[in-house]
């Protein structure tokens, strides 16, 4: 074990001293200045740790507006490293990838961490992966006022990755993904919390994982904001989502634009989505050209609910040419088993839609019930362009006359 100041006065000091399997351990303080940022941990295997935690521990990289730093930068050409970071805040970090943290090859352990007020130009506000054989694993890490043009807290590609009890609050980006934009093989995001983070496509994230499966289980995504797809997630391939509220998340495109999903966006993906709830998720636009699936928006995917809630989901405009107020699917194949669907509203000024809208896509309801949309004066489902609804041993309010089908599609019962 290398003791910061103790044995070394700085930690690129610890950091050049070290070999495989060494610990660093930093005592708390303030941090900064020449070889305590900027540090470079090139083909080593290290821990590095604080005594005490982040809130005593802090790694500051702000010199200036116009010097910019990051804490570290980690390298590994053979991609057999692996790095492990305890417990430090890592703040004041600029770069073109990676606001604080930049990995390339190795594999990637941070706990305890927190990111904050980390800009990055390209990708990554606070930390940014780049691995194709490499592993990326987070538990209690906290990423705060994070910005980027795309991965306002974390981005990159990746192999696997690992997001445990991890929260992302207020970090934005102008491109995809507000906190998170990763392409990656496989990953798990578990009791994670997004809130309050921004982007142009998936407020919270935005997530490409197609070769095996993600899952995302028992995690919060609530009040993240989107300009055109994805106000909480905008995901791309194969997706295992359990047990995950999405409350509040909206979208709210810039004038003339289309937007897609208020709570998630699904685009040629195969997806399972159980014990999940949607509630008061939105699609907020006035003057846009179209507004699809108040809480979920499905392209050419498949879609399984099962045990799942859709409440109080909206799409609504003024001139739009809005459509399901709880889902829109295109191309698409949906199941609902055991699933309650009520109160969610499609509305323009002088035009409604249905709760459920598809297009060229096929329904199937078993021991579910859709109701309360009717109410309103809108239908529950409608059915356009070779779509087709298979109702069984489910409540449709209205029976007939709450589906509205043209004369391509077809509805039994």
């Amino acid at each position: 074990t290398h003791v910061v100041p103790d044995e070394y006065t700085s930690i690129q000091a610890a950091v050049n001293a070290a070999i495989d399997g060494d610990t660093i351990l930093i005592r708390d303080g303030v941090y900064s200045g020449p070889d305590n940022w900027d540090l470079l941990v090139d083909e080593v295997s290290l821990t590095i740790e604080s005594m005490n935690g982040a809130e005593t521990c802090i790694i500051d990289c702000y010199e200036n507006a116009t010097t910019p730093h990051q804490a570290f930068r980690i390298r590994s050409e053979n991609e057999e490293h692996s790095v492990y970071i305890r417990g430090l805040t890592l703040t004041g970090g600029q770069a073109t990838v990676g606001g604080a943290i930049a990995c390339i090859g190795a594999s990637l352990n941070l706990d305890r961490c927190h990111f904050m007020n980390n800009i990055a130009d390209t990708e990554g506000g606070a930390l940014w992966v780049a691995g194709f054989t490499s592993e990326l694993n987070l538990e209690g890490c906290h990423f705060s006022n994070n910005k980027s043009k795309h991965g306002g807290g974390l981005g990159g590609l990746i192999d696997e990755f690992s997001l445990q009890d991890c929260l992302f609050t207020h970090n934005e980006s102008t491109g995809n993904g507000g906190a998170v934009n990763l392409e990656c093989d496989a990953g798990v995001l578990e009791e994670c919390t997004f809130r309050h983070n921004f982007a142009r496509t998936g407020g919270a994230i935005n997530l490409v994982c197609i070769d095996r499966a993600c899952l995302i289980n028992r995690c919060n995504i609530h009040d993240n904001r989107a300009l055109g797809m994805g106000g909480g997630i905008n995901y791309t391939g194969i997706l295992a989502l359990i047990d995950t509220l999405f409350i509040h998340n909206w979208l709210e495109p810039e004038i003339g634009d289309p937007a897609s999903g208020g709570g998630i966006a699904l685009v040629n993906s195969n997806v399972v989505i159980f014990d999940c709830e949607f509630l008061d998720n939105r699609i907020m636009q006035f003057m846009g050209t179209e507004n699809r699936g108040g809480a979920v928006y499905s392209d050419n995917s498949v879609v399984d609910f099962f045990n799942s809630y859709g409440i109080l989901n909206q799409a609504s405009g003024f001139m739009n040419d809005i459509q399901g107020g709880f889902l829109f699917g295109i191309d698409s194949w949906i199941e609902l088993l055991n699933c309650n669907i009520y109160d969610n509203t499609a509305k323009a000024s002088s035009t409604v839609d249905a709760s459920i809208s598809l297009i060229s896509s096929t329904l199937t309801a078993k021991r579910s019930i859709l109701r309360g949309n009717g109410d309103l004066g809108l239908f529950e489902v409608k059915l356009a362009q070779n779509s087709h609804l298979i109702a069984k041993s489910s409540n449709i309010q209205g029976l007939q006359q709450g589906i509205n089908l043209d004369e391509t599609s077809s509805a039994l019962w």
